[in-house]
C-alpha cells in the first residue's frame, strides 16, 4: 500500500497509474504511513472494508480529499462549453444512442430512450432560439456545400 505526503503526489501517482478514482485522507496508524491514499473506492466503502478487515496502517478514513472521477467529468463538461447548443447536442446524442429496434415497448431500454426523447423535446420547447440558431447554421452549411458541387462533374 502506497501512501503520499501531499495531494499533489497522490494526484501524480493516480495520473500515472490511471486506475484510481479517489484520493482519500486517512489517519495513519503507523509511523511511515502518509495521510493520502489513492483508491478505486469512495470513503464510505473504505470505512466498511476497514470495519470488516482492520488494517494497522490505517486508524480511520477522514474523508475524500479528491474525487478524481468527478474532476474528470467536470473537465469534460467544461471542454464542451455547455452552451445551449452544446447541451442540445448532448441530449440529441443521448436520444440517438439509446435507440435500438430490439427495445421492446415497456422494457427498461425502451423507457430510457423515451425519457431521452421527451427530455430533448422539452429542451427544444424551452429554447426555441437555440433551434432557430442551429437551423440558420445548418442552412448556411448546406448552401456552402451546394456551392462546392459542380453539377457537370456528376
Amino acid at each position: 500500500m502506497e501512501t503520499y505526503k501531499t495531494i499533489a503526489e497522490a494526484r501524480e501517482h493516480a495520473k500515472i497509474k490511471g486506475i484510481s478514482t479517489h484520493i482519500l485522507e486517512i489517519e495513519p496508524g503507523m509511523i511511515g504511513i502518509n495521510p493520502y491514499l489513492c483508491t478505486k473506492c469512495n470513503a464510505e466503502i473504505m470505512r466498511k472494508a476497514l470495519k470488516h478487515n482492520p488494517m494497522p496502517e490505517i486508524k480511520r478514513v477522514i474523508g475524500v480529499a479528491v474525487n478524481l472521477e468527478k474532476e474528470a467529468y467536470d473537465a469534460q463538461q467544461a471542454m464542451k462549453g455547455l452552451t445551449l447548443e452544446g447541451q442540445r447536442e448532448e441530449l440529441k446524442d443521448a436520444e440517438y444512442n439509446s435507440y435500438s429496434e430490439e427495445n421492446l415497448p415497456g422494457s427498461k431500454a425502451w423507457q430510457i430512450h423515451n425519457k431521452a426523447a421527451i427530455t430533448l423535446k422539452t429542451f427544444d420547447a424551452e429554447h426555441p432560439e437555440t433551434i432557430a440558431a442551429l437551423t440558420v447554421k445548418k442552412e448556411a452549411t448546406r448552401k456552402e456545400d451546394l456551392k462546392d458541387i459542380n453539377i457537370w462533374n456528376l
